[in-house]
This record gives structure tokens, sequence and C-alpha cells, in this order.
């Protein structure tokens, strides 16, 4: 007998299913919005990273405004390849970063047609010229690396607007097509390094009775490679057939596999003549349909070709633990990973070409590729130190501030402890603009190795006198900077260690004594630097690389006073970040750490009473001034929406898929420091001064 539902039940069943519809509705209206919101992000992003909002013709990638013959002389050629005239005001032709001409207001030129401008400086004589073209705001539109030239001498493209590229005889002002190429007796390349948007077949040409070999992986040619026959296809060769993201070199082979990767072809080709002499090797890196991807938009890149043996080989590579590992392991050592490949102190040749924001290449040398034995130097993703062995277009390359001058050496660094989000130091920079503390020049670029990615990183300006003009603007004067007490011009080391004894030496209650201090540094600096330090929770204050400098002379006014004033130092554990336990929260109480409490230079500062009323007054203002909720909230979604893409990237390549809100679980941690911060800093620094 078929049992009948009551009254009661049938309610119970209807009432659990509107609940259930109600349910359903919500679940699919919030993810319906929050689609919306994303897809309203995704296009305000791609409108700002495409530069639609920009009124210009050339703005963007579009590259409607091109170079297209360049003559020894010291006249240029700009072609209009698009099918509108172009407003083309206001543009300068920059050489080796110098401007050298500035097209006036209403300049505009026709579809189809060319300009040609005379730089008064000849091109390619001598060594290689980066050609720029900036707009009026400092837009870069295009930039050239002019190879040597003869006399009267052009390179260009071979057809007006294509990526071909050859030595040709003058067509000043006509059309490049029908000029008559020049053939040199060197290993030449019809297409130059770059990102493209579709596949093209790429010539190397070479002295007659010459064989060509050349390779695709990064491996040094020689007569057992491949014999150049034929034009090679250079294609987008991004996917899952990558090769050292999955080496076997022991150390590395543990780590995540990507699913796929972006990757490019890396062309290395020598010739060898009938005596079997063989030609200086050129390299050359493509990457074709990748350059508008979003972890890849509006940001450089570093391309880094080096023997896949001397990085990932068991033996010889020291990018993995590999032999000296194992050999630890056999000796009964254990585990320790202090006795591993890339702590071997190995130096490799490699080569390095630099891609700009809008990705032409500004520079390309020869490097002694070494590894950073950093806190990541066990990590997958390592840093690398590049010392310059060749010439390359330095001068008016934006890589040309991170060059450290003094040891021809470029840092390529991980974010380190916040290598996973890549977003605390450039914040901290941003809100710090308004503050008389230095900080760090960065620039976050991606890297690829032999063609395929290698990650996000960020490029850090080294503490040299170069560094100290850029963010003071101080010239013509005589710098000293220490780093960590050690001056890094030994003849004015006397100079820092008496200023440092007498201030750990003397007993700062005496007025007379703290005005002599007054005379010596620059009090705002310093407070500035110490309070950012503890406002922001940098957990390894004290332990970071500290960095002050002065003049000599102290003659002058301004910057230029003579008095000591300081840098900024690592600021990747900060504002919360968990990488290694809670010690740099809203709450902690930063002032009690062993950096502040073993400080005999602020404990003696803390004598004053004048000093402590500067202190608190300082504290105060960075949160009133300098950390508010608001502007802080602003600078860090600008910061998330400028980095966001490149991290998330750069995480899934070495770490796996993430869920949606991984990153922006992060910015809402930073952004629930800043708004829970004050009451606790500002409740320390009173107690401390009381």
């Amino acid at each position: 007998m078929k049992k009948k539902f009551s009254t009661k039940d049938i309610f119970l069943i209807a009432l659990s299913i509107l609940a259930l519809t109600v349910l359903i509705f919500i679940i699919i209206h919030s993810e319906k919005k929050q689609q919306e919101e994303r897809e309203k992000l995704a296009a305000a992003m791609q409108q700002e990273e495409s530069g639609e909002d920009d009124g210009s013709l050339y703005a963007g990638s579009s590259k409607a405004l091109m170079i297209n013959e360049v003559n020894q002389s010291g006249w240029i050629e700009l072609y209009n390849c698009e099918k509108e005239d172009l407003d083309i005001s206001g543009i300068a032709v920059l050489v080796n970063g110098e401007k050298k001409a500035e097209l006036t207001k209403h300049t505009r030129l026709d579809a189809g047609k060319f300009l040609t401008l005379d730089l008064d400086e000849k091109l390619g004589e001598g060594k290689e010229n980066l050609l720029s073209l900036v707009k009026a705001d400092g837009t870069c539109i295009q930039s050239w690396i002019v190879p040597k030239l003869t006399e009267n001498e052009s390179y260009g493209r071979v057809a007006d607007g294509d990526i071909s590229m050859g030595y040709l005889n003058a067509t000043k002002g006509e059309a490049n097509e029908p000029a008559e190429k020049k053939e040199k007796e060197q290993l030449e390349f019809s297409v130059p390094s770059g990102f493209y948007d579709s596949a093209f077949p790429l010539t190397i040409s070479a002295p007659d009775h010459t064989e060509i070999y050349y390779t695709t992986d990064g491996t040094v040619p020689t007569e057992k490679s491949e014999k150049y026959t034929a034009p090679v296809t250079i294609e987008n060769r991004s996917g899952s057939d990558y090769i050292y993201a999955d080496s076997d070199g022991i150390g590395y082979e543990h780590n995540f596999k990507p699913a796929s990767i972006q990757k490019g072809t890396v062309i290395r080709a020598v010739y060898v003549d009938e005596d079997g002499r063989r030609s200086e090797e050129k390299i050359r890196s493509y990457y074709v349909g990748v350059g508008g991807s979003s972890d890849l938009n509006n940001m450089p890149v570093l391309s880094v070709t080096a023997d896949p043996l001397d990085l990932f080989d068991y033996f010889t590579g020291m990018y993995v633990s590999g032999q000296s590992y194992e050999d630890a392991l056999a000796r009964g050592e254990g585990k320790d990973n202090r006795k591993a490949n890339y702590r071997n102190g190995w130096v490799k040749k490699a080569h390095i070409e630099f891609f700009e924001s809008g990705k032409d290449m500004t520079y390309e040398g020869d490097v002694n590729l070494s590894m950073l034995t950093d806190m990541n130097i066990t990590s997958p993703q390592k840093g690398f130190s590049a010392q310059i062995t060749g010439s390359g277009g330095w001068e008016g390359s934006s890589l040309e501030r991170f060059l450290d001058k003094t040891e021809n050496t470029l840092t390529i660094q991980t974010n380190k402890y916040d290598n996973a989000y890549k977003i605390r130091e450039l914040t901290a920079n941003k809100l710090l603009e308004e503050t008389s503390v230095g900080t760090n020049i960065l620039m976050p670029c991606v890297v690829f190795i032999n063609g395929e990615n290698w990650g996000g990183y960020m490029l850090r300006a080294p503490f040299t006198r170069e560094f100290i003009e850029e963010q003071y603007g101080i010239t013509g004067e005589e710098v000293v900077t220490v780093r960590n007490g050690s001056a890094d011009q030994k003849e004015f080391q006397s100079l820092y260690d008496e200023f440092y004894n007498f201030v750990t030496g003397s007993d700062m209650s005496d007025t007379s004594k703290y005005e002599i201090v007054k005379q010596e540094m620059d009090i705002r600096s310093y407070l500035d630097y110490f309070c950012a330090n503890m406002y922001l929770a940098n957990a390894q204050y004290g332990q970071e690389e500290a960095c002050i400098w002065r003049t000599v002379s102290s003659e002058n006014g301004g910057y230029a006073d003579g008095r000591w004033r300081w840098v900024l130092g690592s600021m990747d554990m900060t504002m919360d970040n968990g990488t290694t336990g809670p010690v740099s929260t809203a709450s902690i109480n930063t002032l009690l750490q062993p950096g502040v409490t073993e400080d005999a230079f602020f404990q003696s500062l803390l004598g004053s009473g004048e000093f402590r009323q500067q202190l608190k007054e300082s504290m105060y203002r960075m949160a009133d001034d300098i950390f508010p909720k608001e502007k802080a909230e602003a600078i860090v979604n600008e910061t998330a929406h400028r980095i966001q893409k490149m991290a998330v990237s750069s995480y899934k390549r070495f770490f796996g898929n993430v869920k949606d809100d991984f990153y922006a679980d992060e910015v809402d941690k930073i952004l629930h420091f800043f708004n829970n911060r004050s009451k606790y800093m500002l409740h320390y620094t009173d107690e401390m001064i009381k």
C-alpha cells in the first residue's frame, strides 16, 4: 500500500524546493556579478595596456610610425605604414639617450609616405648606436640598435615596413624595395631578435665558400650541428615541448613541471670556411605570438642564452644541485644543500638580450654568468649575476641604470621573500616618494632562458654614485657611499668611523652633543628611514644591507651639504608577509626586535629629548601623511594591477595552478595591514618615548 504525503509533507517539500531555488539563484547571480567585475577589470587592464585611451594614432604596439632606414652620414627615414595620415607632433629622436631632433607641432605624415630627418651626428661609426623615437610624454615608440656602418651606408627594412632588415644602398625619402641589398663578408640574419606576431622564414647568410651551422636549443653550434641549407621557419613554439624546465640534472627535476610554457626560438650560428676556420658566433632570439600575452604586456624581457650543459647538466650545470650534492651524500654528510653545484661559484659564458616593455631590443652582449647565492638559491627559480664582457648599446637603454658600472655587473634577482607576489617593495617605494629617505630603484622583468619562460624577476639598481645622482640630483660632487659600516671608497672610511663613534660614544642628553649630530646627519632622512621600516614592520631590519651616503664637500647647499643620509634596504619582509612566520603583522611591535634594541646608534640617539620628540612626530606623520588608509589602498591596488599577471604566471610556472583568489587574498591581507597598523604602531611609539 502506497503511503500518501500529508499536507505537512507537501508543504515542507515545497519549502525546500523554494529554498534550493533561491540558493541556486543567489549562487548564479553572485558568480555572474563576480564574472562581470572580472570582465570589467580585464577590459580596463586591456585598455590601459594597449594604450587605447591614448589619443595618438601611433599608441600601443601598432607601430604605425616606423624607422624605415638609417644612414651613416646622419639621417634617418620615418615611414607611415598605416592607411591614414598620422599626427607625429612632438616626437623626438634620441641617439644613445640624447635628443638629436624633435618634430614641431602640427607635423603630419601622410599614409604610405616618408619623412627624413638630419641628426647632425654620424650613425654606426665606430660602435653600435641605440636609436629611439620618443613621444612628448617620454613614452618610447620604437628603438633600433644600429650596427656599424661604412661611409654613406644605409641599414633598414628590405621592403618598407617589413620585418626583414639589411644593409642597403641609400634610398633617402624613397621606397627601399628597389634598392640593392649589400652583402657583407660576415654572418648575418635577415630578421633581428625580437617579438613578432606571426611566423616568418629566417634567412642566414655568410661569405661565399663557407658552410653555416646552427642550433635551436641553446647549445653551441659545431660542424655536427644542423647545416643551414634553406630558410628556417620561426614560429610560435609555446606549449609542452619544452626542454630545460624538465632538466634531468639532479636537484631540479624533482620540482614541479608546468603543463606548458611560453617558448621562443634561439638561433646560435657560425660559419666554417674551406680551411676549417670557424667564424665568431652570433645569437638571435625570436618570440612569436607571445608578446601580447597578459603576463608579458608592458613588461621588459631579458633573454639569456647559455649552453644547457653549463646550466642543467649533472656534472657541469650550475643551476642544479647535481654531482656536488650527491657526492656529499656519498660521504655521509646528509642532505646538506650547502653542498651543491649551484654553490660552487662557477662562472659560465652566456649571452643576454634586453627588450624594453614595448618589446624593442635595446641591448645585447656577452656576459660571464654566475649564480646569485641569496635566500632563493635552493628554490626552483634562482637569481643570477651577469658580468658584462662585450660591448653593447647600454647608453639610452633602460637597462643601463641597473648596471653596476664599477664591477660591470648586472644583478638578475628574484623578489626574495616576496617572490610569490612581487608587490611589497614596489608598494613601499611608491608610498615613500614624498619622504627624504632614498628608495630602491626597481624594474620588474620577465626572464627567458634558451627561449623558455623562466618567470618574473626584479632588476635592482646598485647603490653607487649613479644611484645617488638619480635619486637626489647630485651632479659634479664627490660622493661617499657606505654599506653596513664599510665605505665603498676606502679612503673615506675614517669619515664614517668618526661620525659613528661620536654618536655611539656621546651622551645625547647633552644638547650640545645633539647639535653636533644635527650638523653631521640629516635627522629627517634617518627618521624617515627608521620609521618607514618600523611602520611597515620590516622583520629584517638590522639584517638587510644598510646604506648611507654623503657628499665629501660640505660647502654646497641642498643634498650636497656633506651630511649623512639614508637609503632603504630590502623591504620584501614587510606588510604582513607570512613567508617566514607572523613576524611582520599589523599588530607586532617592531621596536622590540634585536635590530632596534641592539642598535647602539639608535639607542644613543634616544638619549636626546629632542630626538625622541622628533621620532614621535615622524611616526605620526607616517600614519597621517605617508601611509593613510586611502592612499595605501590606492597604491597597493595600482601596484597589484601592474604586477599581478606576471606574478601569478611566474608562480604557476614553478609551483602549479593556484586558486582564482590567490593574488587577491594577498592584496586583501596587505590592505588589512594598513587599515590596522597605525593604532598599534603609534601606541608602541608613545610607549617607547615615555
